[in-house]
This record gives structure tokens, sequence and C-alpha cells, in this order.
């Protein structure tokens, strides 16, 4: 039979001097600077509202459109990650150690992983959802909102569908939150190699004078 032990009557001071005492003797003595890692930061209880009601928003809109959520480990396979991202992306890829023969990285973004996640259950057909923590080993500039840990919002159709149905809805996806969200005026502006093709085409361009081989 398991037990849990909870002490209520311990003052956060203390637990705090403990845990400085407790760092501190493993570092082997020396002033302790108690700060995040570079490019990540605490959020405040009064934050976290506005953060969960913000994805409260998000997350309703999807379901309403019949998306299922996934959840997928925060680290992934090197390799897995290499075979997208390659050399230059791999330079903002977190590596970890070695921990039992398995080289591993910490996620660069939710594309990779959903992406193993199909092929890994053969999945041929979804809608699905993904709103988690990413990290990248950039230089970041917390001024700009430019950190090494933040959330990323992945909303994906996968599947064989009629063209420009799957992008329709997720404009429509997109238009239906900013409005719940309140946030005033926006403009969605939209970059799709078909809708370039279109105008180019009914501009009586010829296809071999933008399209290369």
């Amino acid at each position: 039979m398991a037990s849990t032990e909870v002490k209520c009557n311990e003052k956060p001071e203390v637990k705090e001097q403990a845990a400085k005492a407790a760092i501190a003797k493993a570092k082997g003595g020396g002033p302790l600077i108690l700060k995040t890692p570079k490019g990540t930061r605490d959020y405040h209880p009064k934050q976290m509202v506005i953060r969960e009601k913000v994805l409260g928003i998000i997350t309703e809109t999807f379901k309403r459109h019949g998306a299922q959520t996934i959840d997928t480990p925060v680290f992934e396979l090197r390799d897995v990650l290499m075979g997208k991202y390659g050399e230059e992306g791999g330079k903002l890829v977190f590596d970890l150690a070695d921990q039992g023969g398995e080289l591993c990285s910490l996620r660069y973004d939710l594309t990779v992983p959903f992406a193993r996640y199909l092929a890994q259950n053969n999945i041929k057909s979804i809608k699905r959802y993904h709103i988690a923590k990413v990290y990248r080993r950039d230089q970041p500039v917390m001024t700009k909102g430019r950190y090494r840990e933040f959330y990323q919002c992945d909303f994906d159709i996968a599947g064989e569908y009629d063209l420009m149905v799957p992008e329709a809805e997720c404009l429509r996806i997109v238009d239906e939150i900013m409005n719940e969200l309140d946030l005033g005026e926006f403009e969605i502006r939209i970059n799709h190699r078909l809708l370039l093709e279109g105008m180019f085409s009914v501009c009586g361009i010829k296809d071999a004078d933008f399209k290369t081989s």
C-alpha cells in the first residue's frame, strides 16, 4: 500500500532557505543566483489567468470544427528531427546528453512530431490540434517576444480532400478565434502557391515564365 505524507506547517521562507542551501551544497558553496535560464521566463498567476482564457477560446474553436488533440514527447530522436530541419535548422535544436543509447533533442516545433506520429501509427486522415511548448537554441530577444521556450499552437488537417477546402476551413477558424478574442480590427493575409499561380494564369503569364524546372 502506498502512502503519501503532506506537510502543511512549514513556512514558505523555510522551504526556500532549505532549497538554497541544498543547491549551494551541490555546487560546493559560493553565492547562489536565482534566475530563469536565458530566453525563458516565469508567468505569474494574473498572467496565467489571461493565458488560460485565451487558450480556452482557441481550444473550444478547434473542437467546434471537429478537431482532436494529441500529445507527443517534448523530445524526439535526433535523427528524426534532423531529417526535417537539416544542418542549418539543426543549429537551433537543443541536443540532450545520451541517456542510454538514444541520441535525442528537444522538439523545435510541433510539425515534425506530428508527421512522425502519423507515420508511426499509419494514420491517413485526421484533424488535430496541439498546443504545447517548443524549444529553440536561438539568441533570445525578450523585448521582442523572442524566447528559447515558448508555446506553439498548431491546427492541421491531414488527408485527401477537395482542393482548397481545408485551407478555407483554416481561414474560418482563424477568423472565429480573432473575433471571439475581441482584439479589434485585424487582417488575414494568405500566402499560398496555388493562389499565386492562379493570379499569374488570369494575367496571361505562361507557366514557363514563372515556374522553374
